[in-house]
């Protein structure tokens, strides 16, 4: 009986690996399977051919696969010999995580069914008539084929004939283990080493390096256990795994988050820019940068955990397992780009781990309580309208990367209210307001311990009173009618530019007399240097708000009184 021993190395990929393993090999009666902390063991007879029928099913799954385009083409074509017929098929294209472990060039089971056309037609001067007719009835253009295909398709399937476990001299790169037979890599995993050495790309690792059948086998693997998105227009992948110390838990892991992934054929629909959805009902909100890609991934698993939370009738087992290990987990990411369009080559270009996954829950829960909007529709509210040459989601990838790191979003916040506050459009700041409200109190205002929910409200009340008296003043000026264009604009405009303390009194004394605004000295005496970008941030995305808001609802709040 053969005997296998799979251990934790610092390659997240690798323990990802292990838990889609035990996955596939759990209720096979025929094996002695046993689970620890750190290590997977496998007793069975005849493990390599096991193994390998595994490895094949998944290789199968995630890089012999076609985009619609090449469905509909159709284009790819071999040359049956022993039944003289052509059969076509359509081309083959790994993307995403899958991209990243191996190359993309189509590879056949044998080097001699994949002859040059030019050898052809000259050894074979028959085939190479036949093919020409061919290609002359199928509309394909004989002229741009360098090579033909013979008796079996092409494929981008990382291919291994068979395994060998035994041990002996040649040392694993990865584990440091020593095998009879190891694999030299070319492009094999986008870590080498570790989470730690993620510029160490396997493509640029020359042909020195070698890796054993385990971490080939696992490496693969992974790819049932990670999260990934094409970022087209950029040329990026970016790829998600959530780990855990504990392999148990690790293997709970992949039991609740395996549901998140898309089958074959939505992935396909979906032009293959994400293996996994995000549940986003907004209209008008679609997540097209990283850390959107990784909030809203988190914010999916969120929702699921929470239907299950209000849901009494749901497996009580599964309420148990999703928090604690979610809770304990990490989220390891890392991005790559590609650098060579000749082989379509990519490379890591910045790695991390998220670990404070149980504050992202509790800011998720306590924002559903508060705000009671969905998460994505506030996300939404921070786009700005297409233009060209103007990436309207950049701010909102900004505004999740800081609330994923426990940053303060309120400069970002202004920035996105003040740009929709100048194109004259009628936009409503509530939501963002609500949200910066919510989220700088929830984070204790980034520790600015001068800055308190008090004087955050005051900062409202008063950009409120500013808004409004500037909109009426304007409204008289314009003989009752809304004011027209810019007019009123450019006084809260000049509040933004205020970027010192003196400067910004200097202005609320101005507009007190030229809007008969009446400012409590109570106000300006407990702003300082201190709470001061705050207080003005808040005080000016409220003036824009209740600007806007004045005109756009079409009515007259007589309500709003001229003093503060």
């Amino acid at each position: 009986m053969d005997e296998l021993i799979f251990k934790k190395t610092s390659d997240p990929m690798q323990s990802a690996g292990i838990a889609v393993l035990y996955e596939k090999v759990k209720d096979n009666n025929q094996l002695t399977v046993e689970i620890h902390s750190n290590e997977l063991m496998i007793k069975g007879e005849d493990l390599e051919t096991l193994l390998l029928s595994i490895y094949n099913d998944v290789a199968r799954k995630h890089w012999d696969i076609s985009n619609q385009k090449q469905i509909e083409r159709n284009e790819g074509f071999y040359y049956d010999e022993s039944k003289d017929e052509f059969v076509r098929f359509a081309k083959v294209k790994p993307t995403g995580y899958p991209l990243l472990i191996h190359p993309a060039q189509p590879l056949t089971l044998k080097k001699d069914n994949y002859p040059k056309i030019k050898d052809i037609k000259v050894n074979r001067p028959e085939l190479y008539a036949k093919i020409c007719e061919f290609a002359q009835k199928e509309k394909l253009k004989i002229d741009k084929m360098k090579k033909v295909l013979l008796n079996e398709r092409n494929t981008a399937i990382p291919i291994i004939k068979k395994m060998d476990f035994s041990p002996g001299k040649k040392i694993c790169f990865i584990c440091g283990e020593g095998y009879k037979k190891t694999e030299e890599i070319k492009s094999f995993s986008a870590f080498i080493g570790g989470s730690g050495s993620f510029t160490n790309y396997s493509s640029g690792g020359g042909k020195t390096e070698s890796v054993c059948y385990k971490c080939r086998l696992l490496q693969i693997l992974s790819t049932d256990f990670a999260f990934w998105n094409n970022d087209f227009k950029h040329e990026m992948v970016y790829v998600f795994f959530f780990q855990h110390t504990d392999f148990k838990k690790q293997i709970q892991l992949l039991e609740a988050t395996k549901s998140l992934l898309l089958p074959l054929e939505s992935m396909r629909i979906n032009s293959y820019r994400s293996n996994y959805e995000i549940e986003n009902n907004v209209k008008g909100y679609y997540p097209g940068l990283v850390y959107e890609y990784m909030l809203g991934l988190l914010y999916t698993l969120f929702k699921k955990y929470d239907i299950i939370q209000d849901n009494q009738t749901m497996d009580m087992e599964t309420l148990e397992i999703i928090p604690s290990e979610f809770l304990e987990a990490e989220l390891f990411y890392f991005s790559a780009k590609k650098f060579s369009k000749k082989n379509n080559a990519y490379r890591p270009v910045r790695s991390e781990k998220l670990n404070n996954l149980y504050y992202l829950f509790d800011f998720f829960k306590k924002l559903k309580d508060e705000i009671k909007r969905d998460f994505f529709s506030i996300l939404g509210s921070f786009c700005l309208p297409y233009k060209e040459n103007r990436e309207n989601n950049k701010y909102v990838n900004k505004i999740a990367e800081n609330i994923i790191r426990v940053r303060s979003i309120i400069n970002e916040a202004e920035t996105v209210a003040a740009i929709k506050f100048s194109e004259n459009n009628n936009y409503s700041f509530d939501v963002i307001l609500n949200m910066i409200k919510f989220y700088e109190s929830y984070i204790k205002y980034g520790g600015n311990g001068n800055m308190e929910d008090a004087l955050r409200d005051r900062a409202v009340k008063l950009g409120n009173l500013i808004g409004y008296r500037i909109y009426e003043k304007e409204k008289e000026r314009n003989k009752g009618k809304r004011p027209a264009g810019s007019a009123g604009k450019g006084e809260i405009i000049s509040l933004r530019k205020c970027r010192r303390l003196n400067l910004f009194l200097e202005q609320l004394i101005r507009l007190q007399s030229k809007y008969d605004i009446f400012i409590s000295k109570d106000i300006t005496d407990n702003i300082d240097e201190e709470n001061f970008g705050y207080f003005r941030q808040f005080t000016i995305i409220s003036a824009m708000n209740t600007f806007i808001s004045q005109g756009w609802e079409k009515k007259d709040n007589s309500t709003g009184g001229n003093n503060e």
